[in-house]
């Protein structure tokens, strides 16, 4: 394990997805597009079909609650960290497949994948 992966307790997991993988999961109507950054970001630039569950709001954990837990659900975030945190506490609460982009959408921007303004 890295050096970074230690301190940020990141490891090499098949839950972190690269964008590829993420735009063929989208392609299932069945799997939830989350986005966690803040509404502003959100309002900015985002992936079609997301929706938006701020990670910083207090209220975080009691809106994730209300999503499906059977269902695959795709996250990201600006860069992949607020994801992964967010994919982590899923977890934890019985969610069964949160998948993180990892990189976020500055990875996806940077592969030239569609996005709306």
């Amino acid at each position: 394990m890295s050096f970074y992966e230690n301190l940020f307790n990141k490891s090499d997991d098949s839950s972190n997805i690269d964008v590829h993988k993420f735009e063929d999961l989208m392609r299932d109507k069945n799997n939830l597009i989350l986005d966690v950054r803040t509404p502003q970001e959100f309002n900015e630039t985002k992936i079609k079909g997301s929706i938006n569950i701020d990670y910083y709001e207090s209220d975080f954990l009691e809106n994730i609650g209300k999503l499906e837990k059977e269902k695959t659900i795709l996250i990201y975030c600006r860069s992949g960290n607020r994801s992964f945190y967010a994919m982590q506490k899923m977890k934890k609460m019985g969610f069964k497949n949160p998948l993180n982009l990892s990189g976020g959408i500055i990875s996806w921007v940077r592969s030239n994948k569609p996005i709306i303004k």
